[in-house]
C-alpha cells in the first residue's frame, strides 16, 4: 500500500484552506471600514471645540454677511475645512467638502443667521440616501442621527430644514 495523499484528498483540504481565507479577508475588509468610521467620529467630534473657538473670534458661525456663501462660513475656516477634508478623503469621498456633490462624505451646514452649525459625516457602510449618520451641532449633540434631510444652507446652494442635529 502507498503511503501519502490522494490528488482528491490535496484538493479538498485546499479548497478549505481557500475558503477560511476568504472569510478572514472580508472580515478584515469590514474592520477597517469601522476602523475609519471611529478615526472620523473622533475628528469630526474634536472640531467642536474649534468651531467655537471660529465664533469667538467672528461673532456667529460665519463672516460672510450673505448666508448661503459656504467660503464664508466656520466650514471653510483653513483649519476645520482641512479636516473636514481629511475625513472626507479616508471615507472615500471623491470631492472636496463644499463642493455640491453626491461624492461628498461629510457635509457641513450653517444657518442663514450664523448662529448655528452642524456637521455630518456619511460613514462607510451608508449612503446619502441610507443608514445612520453621525452629527455633531452648535448645541452640543454628537452622536448617530437617522437618515434625516440634510438642511441648511449647504455648500452654497440654500436649501431648507434644521440646523441642528436633531
Amino acid at each position: 500500500m502507498k503511503k501519502g495523499f490522494t490528488l482528491i484528498e490535496l484538493l479538498v483540504v485546499i479548497a478549505i484552506i481557500g475558503i477560511l481565507a476568504a472569510i478572514i479577508i472580508a472580515n478584515l475588509g469590514d474592520a477597517r471600514g469601522r476602523a475609519k468610521n471611529a478615526s472620523a467620529i473622533e475628528s469630526l467630534t474634536s472640531l467642536r471645540g474649534v468651531a467655537e473657538l471660529y465664533s469667538l473670534d467672528n461673532g456667529d458661525y460665519r463672516k460672510s454677511t450673505t448666508p448661503v456663501d459656504f467660503a464664508g462660513s466656520v466650514c471653510a475656516d483653513p483649519s476645520i475645512s482641512k479636516i473636514l477634508n481629511s475625513i472626507n478623503t479616508d471615507l472615500g469621498g471623491t470631492t472636496p467638502v463644499g463642493s455640491v456633490s453626491a461624492g461628498t462624505r461629510v457635509i457641513c451646514v450653517v444657518n442663514a443667521s450664523g448662529s448655528s452649525y452642524r456637521m455630518v459625516m456619511i460613514p462607510i457602510g451608508s449612503t446619502s440616501s441610507s443608514g445612520d449618520k453621525f452629527c455633531i451641532d452648535s448645541s452640543g449633540f454628537s452622536g448617530k442621527i437617522p437618515n434625516l434631510g440634510i438642511g441648511g444652507n449647504v455648500h452654497g446652494a440654500a436649501v431648507t430644514g434644521l440646523q441642528s442635529c436633531l
